[in-house]
């Protein structure tokens, strides 16, 4: 079964501009345009099964394209507006989170931050040294296998960081859900007092 999606990623060579909005908020207006200019019914199965038999399809399909601009600009911009202003409330809740934990008064809460940081740039410095020194060894010492432990090196450090990232991610985003539902409580109960 086929979704607006999909007919946007079979047309997208044609038209790409309307190839991208049909993925959005606009993919079911625009596909009900398709349809009609294709005569089939507004179903996204029975669009692509006409755009593929079509072998006028591109012609129509810039067409299209053309006169449905305006909306397809419109929605991309949204689109795009809306996933800037996800990402920007993203970032201001770690950023608000991080700024809580930094005037905590238990050195554990503002603390852990900061030591893993230096660990993390202590750890890379050093796998940064031994990756050196094993280019060194490989070149000028003749060792060529030491080549070989540069990317198993490199991949074992990626597995090492990367369970400890994920925790660390996964705790700031806990921590700002908290943060903000405290913020929420003390609001309610300000208003309640008032």
């Amino acid at each position: 079964m086929s979704s607006w999606k999909k007919v946007g990623s079979a047309i997208a060579d044609y038209a790409p501009l309307l190839g991208s909005a049909l993925g959005g908020p606009l993919g079911g207006g625009l596909g009900s345009v398709l349809a009609s200019a294709f005569g089939t019914t507004d179903h996204p199965d029975a669009v692509l099964q006409a755009v593929k038999t079509d072998p006028m399809a591109a012609v129509k399909l810039q067409e299209i394209q053309s006169n449905e601009r305006i909306k397809i600009n419109e929605s991309l911009a949204m689109q795009h507006i809306a996933m800037l202003d996800n990402e920007t409330k993203r970032i201001q809740t770690v950023n608000t989170s991080m700024q809580a934990e930094s005037k905590s008064e238990h050195w554990m809460q503002w603390a852990w931050r900061p030591f893993w940081g230096f660990i993390s740039a202590t750890a890379f410095f050093v796998v940064c040294c031994f990756v050196c020194y094993l280019a060194y060894q490989a070149v000028f010492s003749g060792q060529p296998e030491a080549l070989v432990m540069i990317p198993q090196l490199i991949g074992s450090m990626t597995m090492l960081f990367s369970i400890p990232g994920a925790i660390l991610g996964v705790s700031a985003w806990h921590r700002g859900v908290e943060k903000r539902e405290n913020g929420k409580s003390k609001v309610q109960s300000k208003q309640t007092e008032a």
